[in-house]
């Protein structure tokens, strides 16, 4: 207070004070005359901060007046202050106040009224008005939030006695929770409360009251039930009941004593009766019913929670319990367990008994040498098939010892081991069976040692081993540290089936190991893990890109990296680990995306990362000098083909030749090049060409001798006017459309949908395939690609752009209505009408209903026929 400054003028029988402070947030000014005893005061705040006075942080600042009048035996004050804090509006309003109090007639009034105040950043309103005499006084009006009420009275005789009375109706509790606890979490529960409850001081200490909660949930859970009801005084409280239910059905029945005075105790007792998780949270992974005895007792010596809880029909998630039994005591600072029994017959048993420095309902532990058993006996890998669904047909012998207890940074295993052994399951997906499987893992002070992991599938077996360095990369779970895990295989190998890279019911021989030593290397955390090392693989058939049905699909893109580029957004994760794999390509790797069925060279390999959350080739090399490719209807051998590419270079060097001998002994060649001069040197294409022995071959004798092993001259007309027809032909032809002209259509999709405001917009056009067409009419009757017929074929022209074209356009008229049209314009093929280009309309209107009914309107205009109406009610069912 060494900023306050006090000022005392008396003049004869004038008193006049006047406090300052330096800082100007608190002013004090009073007059009085000592013969009338009339005095006033005036007390003004500004920002006056009560924590640099008291020596705290949560107390609030004050802004306002306070006024003070004493004249004929009455004294009046009154204030209006705002009271707020620091925090932007967790405490913050205007409260104003009066007093009254009238000596020479024994009266008094009091009121308090606040104005736009909150706490907790939640409005609360307050209205009271009191009055009586000077020894009494009662509540006229007591009324919090328009909806909760309280009587009072204060008497002073003898000795001061009072009585409270609070009673409420159909308040939501999740509006007096926000006041105690964060608004998104108050929001979750739900609830109405009513609640009467009279104290008395007069009367012995009087206490009573009865209060129920309806309709309480939290989240996802059912709807509860609560009644409460007791009696007594501060001495000794009586729940006579408190009983929750779940619609007709009591779950919990508690009864018990609270003394209050002159030290808290308390000794209840209730009883859990077939409390069913699925009605509580029908989404819980627990279903079955518990029961429970519960005992608790609190006083100066002893706070402790004892409980009894079985169940003989539990399942969690796809686990059938056929008994659980729990014994356990909750002390005030350790958790004793006397007994703990699960198990499922023929199943797994679990056994635990032993203390824990632990208080459940606080969370607090406080480590001493208290330590939990815990055992496990059963079988591990058929209770992870039941939970796993890669997992199939477990079966192990498993043994699980574990001494726990609490640390400095909370739970810590003290000694434990792993024993698996007699083990086996079958992965989905994968042909060979894991077996042979022996884990062998000890634990001390929480460090996780791998004395033995080994499995077979196929012919060799994998080995994991772990080392522990003083370092982050370590994987940490839980409270255990396992270190880094260091993985290789054996000789013979794995085999494994690669799902996607692989033809169905096939398996390659996978050999792991380190880059530079024994073993692959897996290191943590596990929100970052790194993996580097080697991956051999042999006796394989491979498919590349994966899932993919044709490599012509594939080669007709403007460039393949353009394609794996493209794919690669939708894919895009965030994947918790970094990756860097060495692939080698050992004996006997065939390559059999169609049209290849090409022997990969051992020298092949593929050193794949990923980094800045994205897959990347980093160095790739692919030889193959032995296989086939049907190619133009028929079977080529492959003479030589390289796969090249590095991350320093966009796109794959692609070079290759395949041939096949004419039933004449002519040998034609099909070269595929990449050839980078097109499109502005900005992109590459791959190219194809065939090439004949015999220099006299032209390209529709070379394709006739690949397709019948005779020339143009010498095959049937029907013949000649399918050559051109060839699968690889259309492949193609479907490639190069996606290729070049998606990328100009999208924008201008785009730009229609943003102006007309369209929900939907489309243009489909066949554009390279009119082309194809064009140049098979042409050369029907000649058949030779000479310069006159080229020519011809890379003129287009006005039918060329709009034959096969479609516009589709949608827009929503309303939430459940939809307008959808479409134009799709053809040229006429009909040898007895002129060629010309002909319109087909389609309008429709469809209007979702109800119960997933829909009606459509459908009206059809076609050049050549009668327009046509249709009415559709559809229902789609789920299942």
């Amino acid at each position: 207070m060494d900023k306050l400054t006090l000022s005392a003028i008396l003049d004869k029988e004038d008193v006049k004070l006047e406090l300052t402070h330096t800082g100007k947030n608190i002013y004090l000014l009073s007059h009085g005359n000592l013969k009338t005893k009339e005095a006033t005061a005036l007390l003004k705040f500004n920002r006056f901060d009560l924590n640099e006075y008291f020596n705290s942080f949560d107390l609030p600042l004050l802004s306002g007046n306070i006024e003070a009048n004493t004249h004929n035996q009455k004294i009046d004050l009154s204030s209006s202050m705002r009271i707020y804090d620091q925090h932007f509006g967790k405490l913050d309003g205007k409260i104003d106040t009066e007093v009254n109090i009238d000596f020479a007639n024994k009266k008094s009034n009091f009121s308090l009224k606040t104005n736009n105040t909150k706490f907790n950043y939640e409005p609360i309103s307050i209205d009271l008005a009191a009055s009586g005499s000077l020894d009494n006084i009662k509540t006229d009006k007591f009324i919090i939030n328009d909806e909760i009420f309280i009587n009072s009275w204060i008497k002073k005789d003898e000795k001061l006695d009072y009585e409270i009375n609070i009673n409420a109706s159909n308040i939501k509790i999740k509006n007096y929770l926000k006041y105690v606890m964060k608004s998104y979490l108050a929001n979750q529960i739900h609830g109405i409360l009513n609640f009467d409850i009279t104290y008395n001081s007069a009367l012995n200490d009087l206490l009573k009251g009865e209060a129920s909660l309806d309709r309480f949930s939290y989240g996802e859970m059912e709807k509860l039930h609560a009644d409460l009801d007791f009696d007594g005084n501060l001495q000794q409280v009586n729940i006579n009941n408190l009983s929750v239910k779940h619609k007709n059905s009591k779950l919990v029945d508690i009864n018990g004593i609270v003394n209050i005075i002159p030290e808290l105790m308390v000794q209840a007792t209730g009883k859990i009766d077939s409390l069913d998780f699925a009605n509580l949270l029908p989404n819980s992974i627990i279903k079955g019913n518990i029961f429970a005895d519960l005992a608790y007792e609190k006083n100066s010596q002893k706070n402790q929670l004892d409980i009894d809880l079985n169940s003989n029909n539990l399942k969690i998630s796809q686990i059938k319990i056929d008994s659980l039994q729990l014994k356990a005591t909750q002390h005030a600072s350790f958790l004793d367990i006397q007994k703990l029994f699960i198990n499922q017959k023929n199943l797994f048993e679990i056994n635990g008994v032993g203390k824990l420095d632990y208080n459940f309902f606080t969370n607090i532990s406080t480590p001493n040498s208290n330590y939990f058993s815990l055992n496990f006996e059963g079988d591990l890998f058929k209770i992870l098939g039941k939970e796993l669904k890669f997992i199939q047909a477990g079966k192990s012998k498993s043994t699980i010892n574990i001494l726990a207890g609490m640390g400095e940074n909370g739970l810590s295993i003290k000694s434990g081991n792993l024993s698996i052994n007699k083990a086996k399951f079958n992965l989905t997906n994968q042909i060979k069976p894991v077996d042979k499987i022996i884990i062998e893992l000890n634990i001390a002070d929480n460090l996780l040692d791998i004395d033995k992991f080994q499995f077979k599938m196929g012919e060799g077996k994998l080995y994991i081993d772990n080392q522990i360095d003083d370092d982050e990369n370590n994987f940490i779970l839980g409270m255990l540290n396992l270190g880094k895990l260091k993985v290789h295989t054996s000789s013979a190998g794995i085999l494994v089936h690669i799902s996607r890279f692989m033809p169905s019911n096939s398996v390659a021989k996978i050999n792991v190991s380190g880059r530079y030593e024994k073993d692959l290397l897996v290191s943590g955390p596990f929100e970052d893990m790194k993996f580097f090392g080697n991956i051999a693989v042999s006796n394989g058939d491979i498919i590349f890109p994966p899932d993919t049905e044709n490599l012509m699909k594939l080669f007709s893109k403007v460039t393949i990296y353009k394609e794996i580029e493209e794919k690669q957004p939708e894919e895009k994760k965030d994947l918790p680990f970094t990756l860097d794999l060495v692939i080698d390509m050992d004996e006997l790797v065939r390559y059999v995306t169609y049209p290849a069925n090409l022997k990969i060279d051992p020298d092949s390999f593929l050193h794949l990362k990923y980094l800045d959350n994205k897959f990347k080739i980093s160095e790739a090399l692919f030889i193959c000098k032995d296989g086939s490719a049907d190619i133009f209807g028929t079977q080529m051998q492959t003479d030589y083909l390289k796969l090249q590419m590095n991350e320093y270079k966009k796109g794959i060097d692609i070079s290759g030749n395949f041939y096949k001998r004419a039933s004449d002994g002519t040998v034609i060649t099909f070269e595929i090049f990449e050839n980078s001069s097109s499109f502005d040197n900005l992109h590459s294409y791959f190219q194809f060409k065939l090439i004949s022995d015999n220099p006299d071959d032209g390209i529709m004798d070379i394709l006739s001798l690949l397709r019948y092993g005779r020339r143009v001259e010498e095959i049937a007309e029907g013949q000649k006017k399918t050559l051109l027809q060839d699968e690889v032909v259309h492949i193609v032809g479907i490639g190069l459309e996606s290729a070049l002209l998606d990328p100009l259509i999208s924008p201008v999709e785009n730009w229609i949908r943003s102006i007309s405001r369209l929900d939907f917009f489309y243009l489909s056009t066949n554009l390279v395939q009119n082309v194809v067409s064009n140049f098979i009419n042409i050369n029907d009757k000649e058949f030779m690609l000479n310069e006159e017929s080229q020519q011809d074929y890379s003129s287009l022209n006005y039918d060329d752009f709009l034959n096969n074209l479609s516009v589709k356009a949608g827009k929503y008229l309303s939430r459940n209505m939809f307008l959808d049209y479409e134009a799709r314009f053809e040229k006429n093929t009909d040898l007895n009408l002129d060629s010309k280009m002909v319109i087909y309309q389609f309008y429709s209107l469809r209007y979702n209903m109800p119960y997933n009914f829909r009606l459509i309107y459908q009206f059809q205009m076609q050049p050549f026929e009668e327009n046509t109406h249709q009415i559709t009610l559809q229902k789609s069912f789920r299942f």
